[in-house]
């Protein structure tokens, strides 16, 4: 009896140190969080089951997904890094910079081999380098153009403008208001900044010099300010609300039938077919004045120094970076890929295909540390300009004048 007890005692202890060492795993399960910025309502969805699958594949790893609206990603970011808080992964626009340069970022070179590297297009690779080092991995990749009613320019009996004086003479040909306008152009908080360099740099202006200072209140960048101004009030072919309502919501007012064209991503189109499948988009690329350029935007991936769980969380980087992944986020979100062997899949797609042409000859924001705050200076300035409160070169001035003393020093 007492050997039997014994041994059931043994059993008792063995299956109790099975169920330890089993609640001991559980609780030492890795947490990885991860902010995701919105795109579209396919978001939520392709990360969640991204996840799913990585959480399979890696079962001791969790990924705690945050989809955070793009209005809110940088204020939320902020007040994360100022209570130490920052998720071990961040989905986020060239705003990395400055967190690179603060030095809140993790170098990635480490964790990267020579297959992995070669597995990016070149130029996209290079947008997350920033003091010798990569400081984040591109996402996903979008150019800008001009996107015109195909219906309304066939009525009208005119071509896609190419220049910005063919611009003034299509959209003059036209306009219809109060109920349509020709020409949407958003100077916003949200994506003001690329309404703004699309004119300056057509005009052949920079945002920078070569000393690093801001610069758009040159020649040409006077002349691109006026030029907008003169679009809104001389011309008014502009969509009203331009100060106030953003590109997105511009976006829709375009699907409504509202405005005519649009400088705007090359997701647009994904986009617009949700919204009214019925209309007939065409695009060509930003109308120059002195010079052609599309502007180039990259998304990045990059992961916070305090992370606990580095490795973990450049794992399932990684694991996005797989083709289906990618893939998939491309064509569910309508922009362009960032590696080669998705970008040669896609080129024959007809909605990115024209676009992903366009990729290499982009052109990107500049890589600044005070990038945010410099641009929001001077979108203030082009709103001063456009309402008729200051003139073109005045705005400038003061905006340059307090950039170039008080944000950058």
């Amino acid at each position: 009896m007492r050997r039997k007890l014994f041994v059931l005692l043994l059993v008792v202890i063995f299956f109790g140190s099975l169920f330890a060492l089993y609640a001991g795993a559980k609780e030492k399960k890795i947490t990885i969080k991860f902010m995701a910025a919105l795109y579209s309502e396919a978001t939520t969805p392709f990360w969640e089951d991204v996840i799913a699958a990585f959480e399979k594949e890696y079962p001791n790893v969790e990924v705690e997904l945050d989809v955070v609206h793009w209005d809110n990603v940088y204020q939320k970011t902020t007040t994360l890094i100022s209570a130490k808080q920052e998720p071990d992964i961040l989905n986020t626009d060239t705003i990395l910079v400055q967190y690179a340069a603060e030095g809140l970022l993790e170098p990635l070179d480490p964790y990267m081999d020579a297959s992995f590297k070669a597995q990016f297009i070149p130029a996209m690779l290079e947008s997350g380098l920033y003091d010798g080092k990569i400081q984040a991995l591109p996402f996903l990749a979008s150019v800008r153009a001009l996107f015109y009613n195909k219906d309304v320019f066939e009525k009208a009996g005119v071509q896609p403008p190419r220049t910005a004086e063919e611009l003034v003479e299509v959209a003059l040909a036209i306009n219809d208001p109060p109920d349509f306008y020709a020409f949407g152009m958003p100077i916003t908080n949200f994506e003001g900044q690329a309404y703004i360099s699309y004119f300056l740099w057509a005009a052949g202006g920079s945002w920078l010099d070569a000393s690093g200072k801001c610069a758009v209140n040159s020649p040409e960048g006077v002349r691109a300010l006026t030029f907008a101004r003169d679009l809104v009030h001389t011309y008014k072919v502009v969509y009203p609300p331009w100060s106030t309502v953003n590109r997105d919501e511009t976006q829709k007012a375009m699907t409504a039938g509202k405005v005519g064209m649009l400088m705007t991503a090359s997701f647009f189109p994904t986009i617009a077919k949700m919204d009214n499948p019925d209309l007939r988009l065409g695009a060509v690329p930003i109308p120059r004045d002195k010079a052609q350029y599309n502007l180039a935007v990259v998304d990045s991936l990059m992961i916070f120094k305090r992370s606990e769980h580095k490795q973990e969380a450049f794992d399932f980087i990684k694991f996005y970076f797989r083709d289906e992944w990618h893939k998939r986020a491309c064509i569910e979100e309508g922009v362009l890929p960032v590696t080669k062997s998705v970008s040669n899949e896609l080129k024959s797609n007809p909605d990115l295909g024209p676009f992903i042409e366009m990729l290499p000859s982009g052109r990107f924001y500049p890589l600044h540390p005070e990038w945010q705050p410099m641009y929001m200076e001077v979108i203030k300035a082009w709103q001063l300009a456009i309402l008729g409160e200051k003139e073109p070169k005045e705005a400038l001035d003061d905006a340059v004048r307090k950039i170039n003393t008080e944000i950058i020093k």
